[in-house]
């Protein structure tokens, strides 16, 4: 049985496919495993290489928008060539790859799960930018990696998964080298959402999925 089948089969699909328990997901790296494992490919049928939004101008094709938003990360880093740069939670590479070619800039691609780096790491090899790219599995909470070693960090609609948005952004500044700067997108809720109000959560669900 294939992994998706052996999931859709059981009773557990809704607890790794639903908006009702993203805080589950989120606390739990085992669930984000199972969860990333099942979506990963529908995610890449339905958005291509980049997992994120995007505001469209008139008559601009989806792809173009992604990607405008992706250089604009570039530019306000200022990246260039000599730069040690961090992407934080960095799916199949979509983004980092875009940015990289645009760029210059060397840039490490963090992510939890083993599936979307190893579907990555074939993507970058691909595109001819082993040079400049490269992955690091593991937990943008708590990343085991040296402290002051990036001159900049950016995440693109990653930590809004954070269980803890204070814990994860000092993590994020330990990171940085000192003077280094971040920059990010990340979807939120606004003051008047209702978790009791189903429209309210079915929109939420929509967005996750």
């Amino acid at each position: 049985m294939s992994k998706a089948k052996e999931v859709y089969s059981s009773e557990k699909c809704a607890t790794v496919t639903t908006y009702v328990s993203a805080k589950d997901k989120i606390k739990d790296p085992s669930i984000t495993e199972k969860y990333y494992d099942l979506v990963t490919d529908f995610f890449e049928a339905g958005w291509g290489k980049s997992f994120h939004f995007a505001p469209q101008r008139m008559g601009e094709k989806m792809q173009d928008a992604m990607l405008r938003y992706e250089i604009k990360v570039a530019e306000a880093l200022q990246l260039k060539p000599s730069m040690k740069v961090l992407d934080v939670g960095c799916g199949v590479a979509g983004p980092m790859r875009n940015i990289a070619q645009y760029s210059g800039a060397n840039i490490v691609g963090l992510n939890i799960n083993a599936y979307q780096i190893k579907k990555a790491k074939e993507y970058i090899q691909k595109s001819h930018l082993e040079n400049i790219c490269s992955l690091y599995e593991g937990n943008f909470m708590d990343t085991k990696l040296p402290a002051a070693s990036f001159d900049a960090v950016y995440a693109i609609e990653a930590t809004p998964h954070a269980p803890d948005k204070t814990k994860c952004f000092k993590e994020v500044h330990r990171l940085l080298k000192p003077g280094g700067c971040f920059a990010g997108y990340e979807y939120c809720l606004l003051d008047n959402y209702d978790e009791n109000n189903r429209d309210h959560c079915q929109i939420m669900e929509d967005l996750e999925h």
